[in-house]
């Protein structure tokens, strides 16, 4: 994997985290999340890669297609920040 690949996959999560964190206790959809980014071109494919792997890593947890934030995906989110500036 590039650098520059490395740096988008890192801005995506981070993106994808603090959407998460702003919905709060009740999550953020699936859906609306997968149509921004698809408008993004990302794909079905790559969507689902990443937020299993966000929930494997256990930085989000589903339940009904909404996702919320766990205190994992807080710190780790924390230090995607430190890495973005």
């Amino acid at each position: 994997m590039t650098p520059q690949q490395i740096n988008t996959l890192q801005r995506i999560g981070q993106a994808i985290l603090e959407t998460i964190a702003a919905a709060g206790v009740l999550g953020a959809p699936s859906g609306p999340m997968y149509a921004a980014l698809v408008a993004h071109g990302l794909t079905l494919d790559q969507y689902q890669q990443i937020m299993g792997q966000l929930e494997r890593k256990a930085f989000v947890a589903c339940q009904s297609y909404c996702y919320t934030i766990t205190p994992a995906g807080e710190a780790f989110l924390a230090k995607l920040k430190q890495v973005a500036t």
